[in-house]
């Protein structure tokens, strides 16, 4: 593939210094700048330098949009990636990769950028679209892999900067007086007058599409050529590329895929081969042999782009390719590239998990390499949690510091804890969590909710298929009847339905005082599942302890959802322990997939998740897998789409005890998980 800027510019300097040294080439020279405006911007560009962009118009007073003289609009946005490459290693190359192949790109420009501004670091996303619908498409999909948050208009004036129209003066200064006084021969006056007349038609259409930005954001280089989609390169190259360009202080890559240029190197393949072969039998010519490099790429899938990279460096990172004279930050992509090739730039770099400090924000830990590690559950696509471990390695204790933390933020946040194992209730009721034993007071949990009765009929009928695998049309008849209060529907359901035996264990813890499921959602409480007078668990029978939760998590969720407006934020969490009990049940997995809709998020602690469905865990939105014995890590391994490297990292079984008050495990937040050490609170270590 022939370089055809460069090309170009070769030709308009070689026709320059013809002119000027043979008068009768000018006016070919001009015709040339008449057909091809673009020779008259880059001879501006040589005046101008990186201040000379396309022609720009703001939209509105918040100069929240730009238009370029090419019809497309550019938005900026501030971005924070969510995965980092610096710790999570080679693996995040296939991650942007797998996130290209994902996005279309065939009318979207996006651009990253690490900028300098005000003395301080800025990573900021460049949009460019025609139709703003086309982007509406793809931010969620963005928004797995990064978080945007808009620009504040301070920010975008600094970043757009001033603009200014071209000066016309050029049109009568500069190479055409020089190339009218290069032969002043009385009658070789016409070749300078039809020079002239070129270079004004020149100058005029190539000024239409540009203008002179003011802008305090300069790159020392830009990339001016690539033969990246040439070479065959490994992952490991890609990142020691990224690593040493992420050191930059700063850098930008924009990117717009080019589908017509598959179709261009497919056409060159099959020229080179032909002639090779024509001229020497069974030998290919090195370019044809560079040119399968890409043939093959192709056919493993990746596909053609457009990119333009700036350079905040002396020096050229990237091997393979060329780097010349800054340009504009706000140019469109020129250079061709392949998927691999975007690769080399560390777009997924500087990973906070959140970038903020909101109050539903809490610090996990630290990473492997000693960086923090933080979470906003406000920020998540959905705030339904999973923490995973096996007897000994602080489960427990690890949801215990979680909550700890966010009570702690003052974040406004209500927990509802089921305790199957009393181990809760002791250090929570120190952050002044309240205690209701279930054999004391409990909630009404068959009363009909704000449903119809055939809804509340079908939650209870599944939460006993679940738990005891029998199911009886007598709860549908006993929710035709007029309600007369938990004591009465258990009577009636021992005599009328052949869940008797199972009711006359229920029945028997009946409480001598309800609780209000609605007064609950308002504080902290722990339920706990023993006996206020023995201590004893009042798990005779997990199947039991199974209905009850089910029956609890349904209820309570029916209810938030029936009393709450809606709310993107959360504002009650629902936290399940043993949760192995009730993962496996349909009604479980509903309430999972419905997602957070009025606030209220569901945490599941548990030792196995050998009952849950992996689309469950699918539409989880963060998960924490503890470490653990190989038997343990081999189960959880195929749920969380876990690698070599984090089984590797959780088969160390290391204990919280050995560890020094942190618990080991991986941090699953879509879409890549991260190795973390959980930090674990005083008060549960106590």
């Amino acid at each position: 593939m022939v370089d055809v800027g460069l090309a170009r510019r070769v030709l308009v300097i070689t026709l320059l210094v013809s002119a000027i040294a043979y008068k009768p080439l000018a006016p070919l020279l001009g015709i040339s700048l008449a057909l091809i405006p673009d020779w008259a911007q880059w001879l501006l560009s040589l005046v101008y330098g990186d201040s000379l962009a396309p022609k720009i118009e703001v939209a509105g007073a918040f100069r929240r949009a730009i238009k370029r003289a090419d019809g497309v609009w550019l938005e900026f946005y501030k971005f924070e990636p969510l995965e980092d490459i610096s710790t999570s290693g080679v693996r995040v190359i296939d991650v942007l990769a797998e996130l290209l192949n994902r996005l279309s790109l065939a009318s979207l420009e996006l651009g990253f950028f690490k900028l300098r501004l005000g003395g301080q670091t800025l990573k900021v996303l460049r949009v460019g679209y025609m139709d703003r619908g086309e982007f509406e498409g793809v931010k969620p999909l963005l928004m797995q892999y990064f978080r945007l948050e808009e620009l504040p208009q301070n920010v975008m004036e600094q970043l757009i900067g001033v603009i200014e129209p071209v000066p016309m003066y050029w049109l009568f200064l500069g190479i055409p007086l020089l190339l009218l006084t290069g032969a002043p021969l009385a009658h070789n006056w016409y070749y300078g007058v039809v020079a002239l007349a070129g270079f004004a038609i020149g100058f005029v259409r190539g000024v239409k599409g540009l203008s002179i930005v003011r802008s305090p954001i300069r790159f020392r280089a830009s990339l001016a050529g690539t033969d990246l989609l040439y070479s065959m390169y490994t992952n490991n190259d890609a990142y020691t590329y990224a690593m040493s360009i992420a050191q930059l202080p700063a850098w930008g890559i924009v990117v717009r895929e080019d589908p017509v240029l598959r179709g261009a190197l497919e056409r060159a393949y099959a020229s080179f081969r032909e002639k090779a072969v024509t001229r020497v039998r069974g030998r290919y010519e090195v370019r044809s042999e560079r040119l399968w490099n890409t043939i093959q790429r192709l056919n493993n899938g990746e596909r053609t782009y457009r990119i333009s990279i700036w350079l905040d460096a002396d020096y050229n990172p990237i091997p393979n390719t060329r780097i010349g004279r800054p340009i504009n930050w706000l140019w469109p992509p020129r250079l061709p590239a392949l998927t691999r090739d975007i690769t080399v730039m560390p777009i997924l770099h500087g990973a906070q998990v959140t970038s903020g400090l909101g109050r539903a924000v809490i610090e996990v830990g630290i990473d492997r390499y000693n960086n923090p590690v933080h979470l906003d559950f406000d920020a998540l696509p959905s705030s339904h949690g999973l923490i995973v471990g096996p007897t000994g390695m602080g489960k427990t204790k690890t949801t215990m510091s979680l909550i700890h933390r966010l009570v702690s933020n003052n974040s406004g946040i209500r927990f509802l804890i089921l305790d199957p194992e009393d181990e809760y209730c002791q250090v929570l009721a120190k952050l002044g969590f309240h205690c209701l034993y279930a054999g004391d007071a409990y909630i009404d949990f068959l009363a009909p909710n704000h449903e119809e009765p055939v809804v509340k009929a079908s939650d209870v009928a599944e939460a006993f298929r679940h738990a005891f695998g029998v199911e009886d049309e007598a709860i549908y008849r006993l929710y035709s009847m007029p309600y007369q209060g938990l004591a009465w529907a258990l009577e009636w359901l021992v005599n009328n339905s052949q869940y008797a035996r199972y009711w006359r264990i229920v029945r028997g813890l009946l409480p001598s005082q309800l609780v209000s499921l609605d007064e609950l959602l308002e504080y902290n409480v722990v339920i706990k599942f023993t006996d206020r007078d023995s201590g004893r668990t009042l798990r005779q029978d997990d199947r039991y302890v199974a209905l009850v939760m089910e029956l609890l998590i349904t209820e309570a969720f029916r209810a938030f959802l029936a009393r709450k407006s809606p709310s993107e934020l959360v504002t009650n969490v629902l936290i399940a322990d043993e949760a192995y009990l009730v993962l496996g049940s349909r009604a479980i997995w509903q309430l999972i997939r419905a997602g957070r809709k009025r606030g209220l998020a569901l945490w599941f602690a548990t030792q196995s998740v050998r009952d849950a469905p992996p689309s469950m865990i699918q539409n989880i939105g963060w998960g924490l897998v503890l470490a653990g014995p190989d038997a343990y890590v081999e189960e959880v391994k195929p749920y969380f789409g876990l690698s070599a490297s984090d089984y590797e990292w959780l088969r160390k079984s290391l204990t919280p005890r050995v560890l020094g008050g942190y618990s080991m495990g991986v941090l699953y937040v879509p879409p890549t998980p991260r190795h973390v050490y959980v930090r674990l609170e005083d008060l549960v270590l106590a």
